[in-house]
């Protein structure tokens, strides 16, 4: 069966799921891989959009409308006397040199370029927040950041698959672990339900029993919905699979 019915069946035949705990474990390998590729999907789309965004329209930002500044000695200054804020289709900008604005309010926000009098602070889809220290950025004004736009156009679509790559080996490696990690609860559960499981077997069936929560996920990202617990829902759905797929196992037969 190829890699593409065995993703079909697993986000619903935790029988199907059972059945594979017997194939070659260089083929469950190569599926972990793919499902990781996919759940990478939506966050490469909205980082590129994101980054393009930013190169387009953050350049007019800081020629045409933000005022005459200068980053030193780690502190951003300006002659403004409140936080400006500019909203753009689908990034806002937050320039503050008074030091009004926090750093944690600048993170509730969604895809937010924030300005702030000691760092700069980007939020994006999912609640991912990266913040940098000016003290590491160095020197700059609104000439620099021009040309360093400039720059970064020509640039962007070397950095977007260097950005890629890198995030779709850490999540691969991080699934790897959740898979050997959640592979001991499935031996625990077949024990609870009297089912002959080995962990090599077990770690075939954690493998794709992390298919529906994946995709279900992936979805809710793309639509760039958040869920406050995320992490255990996660946990619960990979549970729910791993419990119905193990029943389907047959129970060993007793000699009399």
């Amino acid at each position: 069966m190829s890699i593409f019915k065995q993703f079909i069946k697993s986000l619903y035949s935790p029988n199907d799921i059972a059945k594979y705990r017997y194939q070659k474990i260089g083929k469950t390998i190569l599926y972990v891989f793919f499902l990781m590729f996919i759940s990478v999907i939506p966050f490469v789309y909205h980082f590129g959009v994101l980054t393009l965004e930013i190169v387009n329209e953050g350049r007019e930002v800081v020629e045409e409308e933000l005022p005459p500044f200068y980053i030193r000695n780690g502190e951003l200054t300006s002659d403004l006397q409140e936080p400006l804020t500019i909203r753009k289709e689908k990034i806002t900008f937050i320039f503050d040199s008074t030091g009004t604005m926090t750093k944690e309010a600048a993170e509730r926000k969604t895809n937010v370029i924030a300005l702030l009098k000691n760092e700069l602070v980007v939020t994006s889809t999912g609640a991912n927040t990266q913040s940098f220290s000016y003290t590491t950025i160095g020197e700059m004004s609104n000439e620099t950041i021009v040309s360093f736009f400039d720059s970064a156009k020509g640039a962007i679509w070397i950095i977007i698959p260097i950005i890629f790559i890198v995030f779709y080996t850490l999540v691969s490696g991080i699934g790897f672990l959740k898979i050997t990690i959640f592979s001991y609860l499935a031996l625990l559960l077949a024990k609870l339900f009297s089912k002959q499981l080995v962990y090599r077997h077990a770690w075939r069936i954690t493998a794709y029993c992390m298919t529906l929560s994946t995709v279900f996920f992936m979805i809710m990202e793309f639509m760039q919905i958040v869920f406050p617990f995320h992490l255990y829902l996660d946990w619960f759905i990979i549970t729910i699979m791993m419990y119905l797929s193990i029943r389907e196992i047959p129970s060993p037969k007793v000699k009399r």
